[in-house]
């Protein structure tokens, strides 16, 4: 409650994912001060249990009891204390307006039942839920080259992919409407025609009702990657433990890391991108699969053109699943120049430092 006894409004920024949430939680970091001089707080601390890596993660696992693979040990370790933490925190500020972000309470696996918890944890708060939705035949692509960047092995399959429990965003985003009440549940195509701008950022804060005078915007990052590197990496992976698995998950996806930042040269040195996408005729099965529930969250019309073929009739490339070796070879000898650029740096460096070095190593 705010001291005029009225209660705080709190947006919940729940994702979905593969709609630029990381993006707007860097903005919204990066303008904190800014934010809480309009009455705005996004609560960052870093050290706070209820914070990580930009987001709110840790508090998210905690309102909803769902394991979040991407949470971290020490802020595991002190989930008790995230949802008390918060509060002080939100009841300390003297702004009217709390803004919380996580693609964690976007998660497939929040039920009604969850949410009826959440509503109850933030009862001192005028809840309004905050949802982007992407096209599902875009989403698709999207997710699939995500998989493949964190492990996956398997090509390309555009009707098991298409079946996914994850791309029925009415089923995601019911609880919330369900629970708060259709009027408090704000959902926003992903879409730079319909922003502001063709912003993000400036989308979400006319949502919230935040002025953007003066608030900084930062670099966009996670641009789609060539259908050829998504083919390539997916090859790779069958040597690479997939992140997450034990023993190797975590140094193999540091050698994937190093694999796509090697990658993005081919790009800089000119090569035609060419992202994965579907075919018109695959992109009218997308359309017709989710046209109910797409109606049920966008309205009639507008529902049934969320999901529409392309004006250019692409061809699609997902059925070219073969990596290009071509490219394969250009990382190849890359990977191997670096080798050789820090073998010399080694040479180069005092026999004091190497020694020193050599002794930490067997330490």
């Amino acid at each position: 409650m705010s001291e005029s006894g009225s209660r705080k409004t709190l947006y919940l920024h729940i994702g979905l994912n593969k709609t630029g949430s990381t993006f707007v939680q860097r903005c919204l970091r990066n303008n904190e001060g800014r934010l809480a001089k309009r009455g705005f707080l996004y609560p960052c601390k870093r050290r706070a249990p209820y914070f990580q890596r930009g987001q709110h993660v840790p508090l998210a696992a905690a309102l909803t009891g769902l394991p979040v693979y991407w949470l971290n040990k020490v802020k595991s370790r002190r989930l008790d204390s995230a949802v008390p933490a918060f509060l002080e925190e939100a009841k300390a500020f003297e702004g009217e307006n709390i803004i919380l972000s996580s693609e964690a309470f976007g998660s497939k696996n929040v039920t009604r039942e969850i949410v009826e918890g959440m509503k109850d944890l933030l009862a001192d708060f005028d809840v309004k839920v905050v949802a982007y939705l992407r096209r599902q035949d875009d989403y698709i692509l999207s997710t699939y080259q995500q998989d493949v960047k964190v492990g996956s092995r398997h090509k390309f399959d555009f009707a098991e992919r298409m079946s996914g429990e994850q791309n029925r965003f009415y089923n995601r985003i019911a609880p919330y409407i369900s629970v708060f009440g259709k009027e408090q549940v704000i959902i926003r195509p992903y879409d730079k025609s319909r922003w502001k701008g063709g912003e993000l950022f400036l989308d979400f804060l006319q949502v919230i009702g935040c002025p953007d005078e003066g608030l900084e915007m930062v670099a966009a990052e996670n641009e789609g990657l060539d259908f050829r590197h998504v083919n390539l990496l997916r090859d790779a992976n069958q040597f690479l433990a997939p992140l997450g698995s034990e023993p190797n998950g975590k140094d193999d996806q540091m050698v994937r890391t190093s694999i796509l930042r090697h990658l993005k040269k081919d790009k800089a040195a000119g090569l035609q991108t060419e992202k994965l996408a579907l075919s018109n005729r695959q992109i009218r099965e997308v359309q017709e699969y989710f046209l109910e529930e797409n109606k049920r969250l966008w309205g009639e019309q507008e529902g049934a053109d969320f999901v529409r073929p392309k004006k250019d009739e692409p061809l699609g490339n997902t059925d070219k699943s073969a990596a290009d070796w071509e490219i394969g070879l250009r990382l190849i000898i890359e990977l191997c120049r670096e080798n050789i650029r820090l073998q010399n740096k080694i040479q180069d460096l005092p026999e004091q430092q190497k020694s020193k070095g050599s002794r930490k190593a067997g330490s």
